[in-house]
């Protein structure tokens, strides 16, 4: 199940609607049945098309935008945001029917009675795990998530209940996408050495640092492109090998790093303010251990003024990932430990 955790939060126009109608309402309004020949008929749901018009409905000026822009690109010639976009909008209009007992009793015990928020949400012989569900969501945002009941193959042996989220991020921070490319400023990696001045990241705080050197500390390792789960019942976190559809599996950056937000929505952005709370970050992340009071690694390219050494030394995920766009479920690409 995936969507809005708890929909008292920033309500859209679609939680003001379930709050403001019957259960009885959407029954008679949305429900219909399948149309013979189709495979199905006369079984009731809701219409993959309904579903579809409510999507772009929330956010027409958006859509309308990225249309707009897509012919701008074509008149340019821009091939890649041509592509990206009619992937992005592929995957988007990817709708189906949904059995009316399903939808009605989302809009039920989701929208209308808050269950997952309040904790009183059931499934089978278990009560959803209030707790980490609050644990994946940001402060003053609907918090998305979805859970997988599957066996989860590897060292886990067990059947386990996962909370997908979208860990992968932004500004580098649910994504902090690597920088489209990465050049060090001079002064910015050895600076200079008969100053006596400690580099930048030992002598400001992270909320201190210009732009230009927070977007530095970024190594370029694409971990936290990597899709991760987090089991609900025990905290558990693990890493698969799945990347953003955006990433460049290559060059280990972000195919289109301006645009990363529009593209990806779940795209996390990472600050000085959030960056303690994102417990979800790469041990080896430059933004994770300065907060932590600790230093940059000695492989890190603003120490070796290299951007190639985190991939000689093996820490970045070049060679050892696939694109979302091609992995199939996520729970088939659980690894054992952190790439």
């Amino acid at each position: 199940m995936g969507g809005p955790i708890d929909t008292r939060i920033n309500p859209t126009t679609p939680n003001e609607l379930a709050q403001s109608h019957s259960l009885a309402w959407f029954e008679r309004t949305v429900i219909q049945r399948v149309p013979a020949p189709n495979p199905g008929f006369m079984r009731r749901v809701y219409p993959g098309f309904v579903q579809l018009s409510g999507f772009m409905t929330m956010n027409l000026d958006r859509h309308v935008g990225a249309h707009l822009r897509l012919y701008h690109n074509l008149l340019r010639g821009d091939g890649d945001s041509v592509d990206q976009h009619r992937a992005f909008y592929d995957e988007y209009r990817a709708v189906m029917d949904l059995p009316a007992e399903y939808y009605l009793q989302t809009v039920q015990k989701v929208f209308q009675e808050h269950q997952l928020a309040v904790g009183t949400f059931h499934h089978r012989a278990g009560r959803a795990a209030r707790t980490i569900f609050r644990a994946l969501g940001k402060p003053g945002r609907p918090m998305i998530c979805a859970i997988i009941w599957a066996p989860i193959c590897g060292n886990i042996t067990k059947s386990r209940t996962w909370a997908i989220t979208a860990f992968s991020m932004a500004g580098g921070g649910g994504r902090i996408s690597p920088r489209a490319s990465r050049r060090l400023s001079p002064g910015m990696a050895a600076e200079n050495p008969n100053d006596g001045e400690q580099p930048f990241w030992r002598r400001k705080t992270l909320a201190e640092m210009t732009p230009g050197e927070w977007e530095s500390l970024c190594d370029g390792c694409a971990k936290c492109c990597l899709h991760k789960l987090e089991d609900i019942d025990t905290g558990e976190l693990a890493f698969t090998n799945v990347a953003c559809r955006l990433l460049d599996l290559g060059a280990c950056s972000c195919g289109n790093y301006e645009r990363r937000n529009a593209l990806v929505p779940d795209c996390v952005v990472l600050d000085p303010q959030n960056v303690s709370q994102l417990y979800w970050m790469p041990s080896t992340c430059a933004y994770r251990l300065l907060a932590e009071g600790k230093d940059l690694p000695d492989w890190h390219p603003l120490v070796t003024d290299d951007p190639d050494s985190v991939h000689r030394v093996g820490i970045s995920i070049r060679g050892r990932c696939v694109s979302e766009r091609h992995a199939g479920p996520l729970e088939h690409h659980v690894l054992d430990q952190e790439p």
